[in-house]
């Protein structure tokens, strides 16, 4: 453990370093590629990156003796390495890590390790790690280096997962939006009479969510491509799972119910699944919006905010922070309908009666089905301890097909706000379940060690060879 690797002064003749300059011992240069720096070799060797001595090396190993000839201009560098012991065919000793599969046996092998909590990274960040070894006859014009990268995220730590997600609404800190009339979505200014004609000037950090018991839980915390981000309702009701139509009443008359351009899956069985289901409307301001009396959606919808350092607190995406969201920080990341639901749901009918100022909008809700006590017809199942209340419901979502959308990227870290309403809409404002979640994506793709500019004048690596395991 902590093995001596010899002296290192900087700039000094007697560097423990090969004639090109680079770490004769077993070297890990670290970069931070933490979004916006996915790009940045910063840390390479190539760059000036400072270079880290491995804290244990297990299998066979030996010393060289560094040779600078001073008589010649500029200074000739010659390595001699000692003699081999013997050889060890992978057997690396008491405390070492298995071998990954696959690798070959050229007689000596080894391993060296890093430990974590003596190089300078920071929880939530990602690194690109570059390595850099060399060989034992060093008979290479230049050294006969190896090097090789990887990239890791410091989160999450699947023994100590993102802390808790807080709301941390109802507040004053929102903007105010006007909802509904002419300038539907549009900022205002509280107490104004005149900014939104037809419609009514309102904070939505302000709204309530009456009904928070119907979203009985959700999960993961972290996550990867093969992951699904999942919700389950319970209710006393059946998941409300869109708006199929809609009613426009004016001083004229009253239209017949409008169908949405997109329907709403029906139950195939009771209970029933559907991947990809249709959700009604899913505008989120105007006449057809998809949207209960205070613009949220009634679909279950997830808003996906970019909470990678240094954004850890943002709440951006939030539907708090809408309808009109920052692009691109939010483009194609709020009011996302599910990739599939299971259980039990029903669909709904948004009436705009616009005798009323502002426009008063009402929610339907159609007939419940038969109850079915949490059988999710092929879901996952629901978390020990939550209540039965005879209609139950698992809105999922995928992971990979939020990745394949740009939604989400390995390696980042969000913040995910669940909206669930319930089937019977009775209350002030219509019955919704909220609940936010910290979720980290895992798996930051492969390495690229293609190094540009171009390397440094006689720096050429001839024994670059290994295989990237998992960290």
């Amino acid at each position: 453990m902590n093995p001596q690797v010899g002296t290192s002064p900087p700039a000094c003749v007697n560097q423990d370093t090969d004639l090109s300059g680079r770490p004769i011992y077993p070297a890990l240069f670290i970069t931070d590629i933490t979004h916006p720096n996915e790009a940045s070799l910063a840390g390479d060797w190539q760059f000036g990156g400072t270079p880290y001595s491995p804290d244990a090396v297990f299998g066979t190993w030996k010393a060289a003796a560094k040779t600078v000839d001073m008589t010649r201009t500029p200074s000739v560098v010659t390595v001699t390495p000692d003699p081999d012991p013997a050889q060890n065919h992978w057997n690396l000793g008491s405390g070492a890590d298995p071998v990954p599969p696959g690798l070959t046996d050229q007689g000596y092998g080894a391993e060296a390790r890093w430990d974590t909590s003596h190089l300078p990274i920071t929880s939530g960040h990602t690194y690109r790690l570059y390595f850099m070894i060399h060989d034992g006859d060093q008979n290479k014009s230049g050294g006969d280096v190896g090097q090789g990268c990887s990239t890791i995220m410091t989160q999450p730590n699947c023994d100590a997962p993102p802390p808790q997600c807080v709301l941390g609404y109802p507040n004053t800190s929102g903007p105010f939006r006007c909802l509904g009339g002419a300038n539907d979505g549009l900022t205002c200014v509280q107490g104004s009479t005149t900014g939104c004609p037809g419609g009514a000037c309102l904070q939505r950090t302000n709204t309530i969510f009456n009904e928070p018991e119907c979203l009985a839980a959700f999960s993961p915390n972290t996550a990867s491509s093969g992951d699904t981000i999942k919700v389950w309702y319970s209710d006393e009701h059946a998941l409300t799972l869109g708006v199929s139509s809609v009613v426009i009443k004016t001083s004229t008359g009253t239209s017949p119910p409008t169908p949405c351009p997109d329907s709403v899956s029906p139950l195939p069985s009771d209970p029933g699944s559907a991947l990809h289901p249709h959700v009604g409307c899913q505008a989120l301001t105007g006449d057809f919006a998809g949207t209960d009396p205070l613009g949220r959606p009634m679909w279950p919808a997830l808003f996906i905010t970019d909470i990678t350092h240094p954004n850890e607190d943002s709440k951006a995406c939030d539907w708090q922070m809408g309808p009109s969201f920052p692009s691109p920080e939010c483009d194609g990341k709020t009011g996302i309908p599910p990739s599939a639901v299971f259980g039990t749901w029903k669909a709904a009918v948004r009436t705009v009666d616009k005798t009323k100022v502002p426009p008063l909008v009402t929610i339907t809700p159609g007939i419940d089905p038969a109850k079915n006590n949490w059988d999710l017809d092929g879901g996952d199942a629901a978390p020990a301890g939550l209540p039965n209340q005879g209609y139950g419901a698992e809105a999922r979502w995928s992971v990979q097909e939020l990745i394949t959308a740009g939604v989400l990227i390995p390696g980042h870290i969000y913040r995910i706000q669940f909206m669930v309403h319930d089937g019977d809409q009775n209350k002030t404002g219509g019955d919704v379940g909220e609940n936010c979640g910290l979720v980290t994506i895992g798996g930051p793709g492969g390495c690229n060690v293609t190094v540009t500019p171009p390397e440094p004048p006689q720096s050429s690596f001839h024994e670059v060879t290994g295989t990237q395991a998992t960290p």
